[in-house]
């Protein structure tokens, strides 16, 4: 039985933003491989590395580092579903 979560991203900042939601995979990879270079571009201090994003844990602190805040959505096992 695998657990799928659904995250809510949410923009601290910006409170007119389009929500985003994600599996926990899909934020991993949002976080690594889209924006992960843009945000850490000026930065020569990165607080994680990408390999460090990882950890589940990490990757949330890192987002909260950020000024992002992450809802769970749902929580769904593969037995919820007819298949």
């Amino acid at each position: 039985m695998e657990k799928i979560s659904i995250y809510k991203l949410i923009d601290e900042d910006d409170l007119v933003s389009d929500d985003q939601y994600y599996t926990l995979k899909g934020l991993r990879d949002y976080v690594i491989n889209k924006v992960y270079e843009i945000w850490e571009e000026f930065n020569d201090e990165r607080p994680f590395t990408k390999e460090e994003l990882k950890d589940d844990e990490n990757l949330f602190k890192y987002l909260e580092e950020k000024g992002f805040y992450i809802e769970t959505i749902l929580k769904v096992t593969t037995d919820d579903f007819n298949l």
